[in-house]
């Protein structure tokens, strides 16, 4: 009889417990949210892409409003960072890394132009990128020069 009533007293101590610690599981996805703009739209079509292993998923199409003003939220399952790419119309206009908590502002245009503040992360990886597209233009350039010389040549063989 003792037995029972402590295996009850440790089942009403235990029940909310456990109760809160369901709660919480349920409640535990966290989020960030993406406000931007991106001068020169008037009430278009962006899409959120989120990259899934080898593949990208849109996750949200966002419809900015007349002044090209856009916002949302992504929700996160786990702790992880998770990359996203904001595109316009097949253009990629950013490249994100983003975590749970993030407040990220993002500042855009059609011809290629970002800022992006409120992620360290983001910010180094549009450096990259920026970075990246400086080089790949220098090594189509330098093809292109390549491409025109006559072949053999000393400054064709120095260009290879």
């Amino acid at each position: 009889m003792f037995s029972v009533r402590i295996a009850r007293a440790r089942l009403r101590f235990c029940l909310p417990a456990l109760l809160l610690f369901a709660l919480l599981g349920l409640t535990s996805c966290h989020n960030a949210r993406i406000d931007g703009v991106v001068d020169g739209l008037d009430a278009d079509t962006l899409l959120v892409e989120k990259l899934v292993v080898s593949y990208k998923q849109t996750t949200d199409t966002l419809i900015t409003r007349p002044d090209g003003r856009f916002s949302c939220k992504l929700k996160f399952d786990s702790p992880n960072p998770e990359f996203y790419y904001l595109n316009y119309h097949g253009m990629r206009l950013a490249s994100l890394l983003v975590k749970e908590g993030d407040k990220i502002s993002i500042e855009a245009d059609t011809l290629g132009r970002c800022s992006i503040e409120g992620s360290e992360e983001s910010v180094r990886m549009m450096e990259s990128d920026r970075e990246y597209a400086k080089i790949n233009n220098r090594c189509h350039a330098l093809a292109l020069r390549l491409r025109d010389l006559p072949q053999n040549t000393k400054h064709a063989a120095s260009l290879r």
